[in-house]
C-alpha cells in the first residue's frame, strides 16, 4: 500500500470469498476480480440521459448474434500486470440486484463476479516496467491535489444490459465518471509526460457481473437479462477513487490496492450529485 495524507489506506478487510474467490480489501492481499471490454461502439447521444444511455446499451447487446469468450476476446500477456484507477462499490442492495441477476443466469457459461468486488475501470496508468514507484508516488499526490475540491457524488446503476463478452448494469448519468477520467488523466499525465491514455470517447462506464467464458448462443441469455430488466436501477454514492495493480492469473482478475483517495462529503444543502 503506498498511501498519502489524502490518499487513505484501505479500511478493514471485507470479505467476498463466494463461489470459490478469496477477496478482501485489507492493503497488501490480494483481490480477484473480473474486468470487461469496451461496448457498445456507439456513443450515446447525451452522457447525462440516462433514458439514452440505457437505450443505447440495449440496443447494442441486442444486435449480436452470439456471446464471445471473454478470455479469448481479451488476451492477457502471462506474468504481466498494470496499474489502474478504480471506482468500488460497497453497497448492499447493489450487491442484491448483482446476486438476483447471477442466480437467474446460472445455467449459462458465465463467470461471475463476487459481488463484494463490483467495480468500474475508469483509466489505465501503466506496467510497473513503465510506471516505478517514485513515479506512481507523485501520480497519487497529484491525484490527490487534483480531487481535493470534488464532491462525492451519486450514480445509477442499472438496468441490466450486456457485452459481447459480458453481462453488465448500465450506469447513469456519465458526466461526473467522465470528468473523474479528466481529473486522473491531468494528475498522471504530468509525470508519465504523455496523453497516451485511452481516449475518453472510448470510455463506456458500465459495472460488470458475470463474464462469458465460451463462445454461445445469445438468445435465452438475452431473454432472461431482458427480463431482468424490470429491477430497478439502484442508487449509490462514490466516495473515493482506487489505484490498483491489476493482473490476471486464468479465467479471473487479481487487483491489489495501491491507495484510495477520498472524494469531499457533501455539506448541508449539498446533496451528491
Amino acid at each position: 500500500m503506498r498511501g498519502r495524507p489524502t490518499a487513505s489506506a484501505a479500511g478493514p478487510w471485507e470479505s467476498c470469498a463466494r463461489r470459490g474467490y478469496d477477496c478482501c480489501t485489507q492493503p497488501g492481499t490480494r483481490r480477484r476480480v473480473l474486468t470487461s471490454m469496451t461496448f457498445p461502439p456507439r456513443y450515446p447521444h447525451a452522457v447525462d440521459q440516462a433514458e439514452e444511455i440505457r437505450r443505447n446499451d440495449w440496443e447494442a447487446f441486442s444486435s449480436l448474434h452470439e456471446m464471445g469468450d471473454h478470455w479469448v476476446m481479451k488476451p492477457w500477456p502471462k506474468g504481466a500486470s498494470a496499474y489502474y484507477w478504480y471506482l468500488t462499490f460497497e453497497n448492499d442492495s447493489l450487491a442484491a440486484a448483482a446476486n438476483a441477476c447471477q442466480v437467474a443466469l446460472e445455467e449459462f457459461d458465465l463467470r461471475p463476479v463476487p459481488t463484494g468486488c463490483l467495480h468500474m475501470t475508469l483509466l489505465r496508468v501503466g506496467p510497473p516496467d513503465v510506471v516505478s514507484n517514485s513515479m506512481l508516488e507523485r501520480i497519487i499526490t497529484n491525484a490527490a491535489e487534483e480531487l481535493g475540491s470534488t464532491y462525492q457524488f451519486q450514480l445509477d446503476v442499472g438496468p441490466l444490459t450486456g457485452s459481447a463478452g459480458a453481462i453488465r448494469f448500465s450506469v447513469t448519468p456519465w458526466s461526473p465518471v467522465l470528468d473523474l477520467v479528466e481529473q486522473l488523466r491531468r494528475a498522471q499525465g504530468i509525470v508519465l509526460n504523455t496523453n497516451s491514455a485511452k481516449p475518453q470517447k472510448d470510455l463506456r462506464p458500465h459495472i460488470g457481473i458475470a463474464y462469458s467464458s465460451a463462445r454461445q448462443p445469445i438468445t435465452k441469455i438475452r431473454e432472461t437479462v431482458s427480463e431482468l430488466r424490470t429491477l430497478a436501477p439502484v442508487p449509490t454514492v462514490v466516495n473515493a477513487v482506487k489505484l490498483v495493480r491489476l493482473w490476471r492469473t486464468e479465467t479471473a482478475y487479481e487487483w491489489e490496492e495501491q491507495a484510495s483517495i477520498p472524494l469531499r462529503r457533501a455539506g448541508p444543502g449539498r446533496p451528491p450529485h
